[in-house]
């Protein structure tokens, strides 16, 4: 039978997501409902007997007391009928709010006060001593059965009580208190008062008042006798605005192009000009009639003589110097007649420019004023017509406002008519003085305990498991190392006596696998706290291993607690002899005595907790595999010592033993972590001294399987 074999008459207490699209192996803890139950019977007796102790003195007060009641129905009417506002009958909107309303209103303490206002005797009846009135209306308050009958339009309201006497003047005070504080709370449905419209009233009449008066002041300031209509706003796009505006552009043009032309003219050459006013220049003129009479008179007198003639060679350096001064004259005259050309063009296009600019100065003077006169006079009839729509809006406010008091008042008026009507809740029966009391059926009141003593009975030892985190079975630990333990040992006695030897001899089956397959035979068995019987495990799994034909040795590794079950010889060196290299690993191993085998004892600590020279541990336990094919270590509790991760470091395997019922599945976390951590070959549990336990579920089948076989054996 596997894991998912188990029945489903048990609690997922955990659940384990999948990984990778596969179920993941590890098992969850499960809370078997029977199995608990038979664990923890006790607490579910004692669970019953509180069930009784409660039930029985409410079935006897139930049984023997007598109970009357008094009740009083109201309708709730889910048609409206015709009113002075309405002349129609029509639906009563959302009537199951509605309903809820008044059956909320009904158990009010405003209401109960009320009713005891209205009671004459029975006010002192059930009031009680020193009670204020506020106290007496809360009890009553609480003492009313208010609820609507289901399927129908009726109202409830009842109050019950083991004297008759007063039930019903109670019930009907607060009928009649309810009804009183209904009445003329308007129409359908709604909570409106007279003395809320009264208030709406004086504040539409004030609101009226302030907005006429500010009407006053503003024709007052404007000067008209009213706001008939706004003024037609003056547009600032004017002729005058306009022309000026043209006319500015125009002779800014023109003044941007007189410039462009300015520029133009001073880029140009005034050369030629200047020549031709050079002909008539009359400085030029006279220089030349002077001058060029002289150089022809020169020039007549040079002919008639020869080349080499001193007298030709003066006349030609006088004609060449003549030549000099006309050329000279002539350059000098024409820059004179050039700067004069340019100073005359620049003048003129400077008085040219600053006409143009004057003009242009003119008008945009123009043009601003216009703008300005303009603006002014925008801004003053936007002025009036924006007072004009704010005088308008007001206006239309006062109209609306005369509306809405005209209708309040017509409202007030029908409100104060249809407040002598009758309402849509009325009373259909008044409460009456009860004459007999309730019949009280038993039969189910009974039933109920029955099955709450049945349902706690088996439900309240489950909840001590689930809230029990420690480990009382394999499968507490399956859901914690995400693998089956490698055995489990029930606690011995003699009816699980043959149970147990046949798990230990599959455990020892396991280790010898583990030396054949894997060649891991040098395994740690250490438990978490002391006292898991480790050393009681360790010696019986010897015995199997050697019964099975293995070599096997145990050494006992605990300094914190030695045992005595390992038979030392007085004075023997044993392990601590063997470490500290007094004596060899030979000389210290003790012959096999009765059911013991060969095994090497603590030798004496001297009161020391922790094992001395445990450097050569590893030495020791590798001689040790020389000689024998399982070494066996009864190491100390993990959490207690510090040596048990010491020998975890040097053995190729360790098992960590967990007890049943004194460990919780944290501290074996904690322990697998530790363990993982340090890293040996082969790392398994075995859960020790498992309480015999019943029910269903895998490991209880094994047993009972196992029993049957037993059985069986013994009566063939």
């Amino acid at each position: 039978m596997s894991a998912e074999d188990e029945p489903s008459d048990t609690f997922i207490l955990s659940d384990e997501p999948e990984v990778g699209g596969k179920k993941s192996f590890k098992r969850q803890r499960r809370i078997n409902v029977l199995k608990s139950f038979l664990r923890h019977k006790r607490i579910a007796l004692l669970t019953v007997l509180v069930v009784i102790l409660i039930g029985e003195p409410i079935l006897y007060f139930r049984s023997v007391r007598p109970l009357y009641r008094a009740e009083a129905v109201l309708v709730v009417a889910p048609i409206m009928l015709k009113n002075v506002i309405e002349d129609r009958e029509f639906q009563v909107p959302r009537y199951d709010e509605f309903v809820n309303e008044q059956v909320a209103l009904l158990g009010r303490e405003e209401v109960a006060l009320a009713a005891l206002d209205r009671m004459k005797e029975e006010k002192t009846t059930f009031t009680r001593p020193e009670e204020t009135p506020r106290a007496a209306a809360a009890r009553l308050s609480t003492s009313l059965i208010v609820k609507r009958i289901p399927d129908s339009t009726y109202i409830s309201i009842a109050m019950e009580s083991s004297n008759p006497q007063g039930l019903a003047p109670i019930v009907n005070a607060v009928v009649d208190a309810y009804l009183a504080a209904v009445k003329g709370k308007g129409f359908y449905g709604q909570q409106v008062s007279e003395e809320s419209l009264q208030q709406r009233k004086s504040e539409l009449q004030e609101d009226i008042k302030k907005k006429t008066s500010q009407l006053s002041v503003w024709m007052k300031e404007l000067g008209v006798p009213g706001f008939d209509k706004p003024l037609e706003a003056a547009s600032p796009e004017n002729k005058a605005w306009i022309d000026a505006r043209s006319h500015l552009m125009d002779v800014e043009v023109k003044f941007e192009s007189l410039k462009n032309r300015s520029e133009t003219l001073r880029r140009s050459d005034l050369s030629g000009e200047a020549r031709d006013l050079l002909a008539t220049d009359p400085e030029m003129v006279s220089l030349k009639a002077v001058l060029l009479p002289k150089k022809n008179d020169l020039k007549a007198k040079v002919m008639g003589l020869t080349p080499e003639h001193q007298g030709r060679q003066e006349f030609e350096r006088l004609i060449a110097e003549i030549n000099l001064d006309l050329e000279r004259s002539e350059k000098l005259a024409l820059e004179r007649i050039r700067a004069g050309l340019i100073q005359r063009r620049d003048l003129k296009l400077k008085d040219e420019l600053d006409l143009a600019a004057a003009e242009v100065e003119q008008a945009r003077r123009l043009e601003k004023t216009l703008s300005q006169e303009t603006q002014a006079q925008a801004g003053k009839i936007a002025k009036f017509n924006s007072m004009y729509y704010e005088a308008a809006n007001v206006r239309q406010d006062v109209e609306r406002l005369n509306r809405q008091l005209s209708a309040l008042e017509d409202r007030i008026d029908a409100m104060r008519l249809e407040a002598q009507r009758p309402g849509i809740v009325t009373l259909v029966s008044p409460a009456q003085t009860p004459e007999k009391p309730l019949q009280r059926p038993m039969a189910a009141l009974v039933a109920i305990f029955v099955v709450m003593a049945v349902v706690l009975a088996l439900a309240v030892p489950s909840i001590v498991d689930a809230a029990d985190h420690r480990v009382q079975s394999p499968i507490d630990v399956e859901s914690v190392i995400d693998a089956r333990p490698l055995g489990w040992v029930l606690e011995r006695n003699a009816k699980t006596q043959n149970f147990v030897d046949d798990q230990l001899r599959r455990i020892a089956l396991s280790l010898d696998r583990q030396q054949r397959m894997h060649q891991r035979g040098q395994i740690a068995f250490m438990s978490l706290r002391p006292g898991g019987g480790t050393t009681q495990l360790v010696l019986d799994l010897a015995r199997e291993l050697r019964a099975i034909g293995s070599r096997v040795v145990v050494v006992e590794a605990n300094a914190l607690h030695p045992d005595g079950r390992y038979f030392a010889p007085k004075g023997h060196p044993g392990l601590l002899g063997a470490l500290s290299q007094r004596n060899r690993v030979e000389d210290v191993i003790l012959p096999p005595r009765d059911l013991l085998t060969y095994r090497i004892p603590i030798g004496h600590s001297e009161g020391g907790s922790l094992l001395p020279n445990s450097r050569n541990i590893r030495a020791v336990i590798h001689h040790l595999a020389g000689l024998y094919d399982i070494i066996l270590i009864d190491a100390p509790p993990l959490f207690f010592s510090s040596d048990a991760e010491l020998i975890t470091n040097c053995a190729q395997g360790v098992i960590l033993v967990v007890e049943a019922g004194k460990v919780v599945t944290g501290e074996v976390k904690r322990a697998m972590d530790i363990v993982h951590e340090i890293g040996p070959l082969m790392v398994e549990v075995v859960v020790n001294r498992v309480r015999d336990f019943r029910g269903h579920g895998y490991y209880s089948d094994l047993v009972k399987q196992y029993e049957s076989a037993g059985k069986a054996r013994h009566s063939s």
